[in-house]
C-alpha cells in the first residue's frame, strides 16, 4: 500500500509541475501580449498628436496668410513652440507605453519565476509524500519479526521483537 501512494504521490506532483509550468507559461504570455498592445496603443497616441498637431498648424498658418502677417518674428515662434510642444507630447505617449511594456514584461519574467519556484516546489512535496508514504509504510506493525508489529509494554516504551541470535545467517543459506 505504501508503493501505490508514493507512486501516486510523485504522479501528483508530476501534474502539480506540469500545472505550474503551463500557468506560468500562459501568465508569460499574456504578459508580453500586454506589452505588444501597450507599445501599439503609444504609436497610435503619438500618430494622433502628430496628426493633430499637423491639423492646427495647418490652420494657424492659413489663418496668419489671411490676416496679411509674415511668417517671421511672433508668429513664426508661436508655430515653431507650437510644433515643438505637440512633438514633445507625442514623445511622451511613446515614453509612457515604454514604461508600460517594461512593466508587463517584468510581470512576465516574475510570472515565469513564480512558475518555476511552484514547479520545484510542487516535486518537493511530491518527493516528501513519497518519502513520508514510504516511511509510514515501514513504520506500521505488519507482524512478522523485526522492529515493526512488535508489542508495546506501556507506557510510551517501545520493546523491539527482533532476536540477534535469530537473525545470523548460517552459511549454505539457512
Amino acid at each position: 500500500m505504501g508503493s501505490v501512494a508514493a507512486a501516486l504521490a510523485i504522479v501528483g506532483a508530476a501534474v502539480e509541475a506540469k500545472g505550474a509550468r503551463e500557468e506560468a507559461k500562459a501568465q508569460t504570455s499574456a504578459a508580453k501580449y500586454n506589452a505588444q498592445v501597450a507599445m501599439i496603443q503609444a504609436r497610435e497616441a503619438a500618430d494622433a498628436t502628430r496628426s493633430q498637431a499637423r491639423v492646427i498648424r495647418g490652420y494657424n498658418v492659413s489663418r496668419i496668410q489671411k490676416s496679411g502677417v509674415r511668417m517671421e518674428g511672433s508668429p513664426l515662434s508661436v508655430m515653431a513652440s507650437n510644433a515643438y510642444n505637440a512633438e514633445r507630447a507625442a514623445q511622451n505617449a511613446i515614453r509612457t507605453g515604454e514604461a508600460q511594456k517594461t512593466l508587463f514584461l517584468m510581470g512576465a519574467d516574475a510570472a515565469r519565476t513564480a512558475g518555476q519556484y511552484a514547479q520545484t516546489s510542487a516535486w518537493l512535496r511530491g518527493i516528501g509524500s513519497a518519502a513520508g508514504g514510504t516511511n509510514t509504510g515501514f513504520s506500521q506493525p505488519q507482524g512478522g519479526n523485526g522492529f515493526s508489529g512488535a508489542p508495546s509494554t506501556g507506557g510510551g516504551y517501545y520493546k523491539p521483537n527482533f532476536h540477534w541470535s535469530a537473525a545470523v545467517l548460517k552459511p549454505g543459506g539457512s
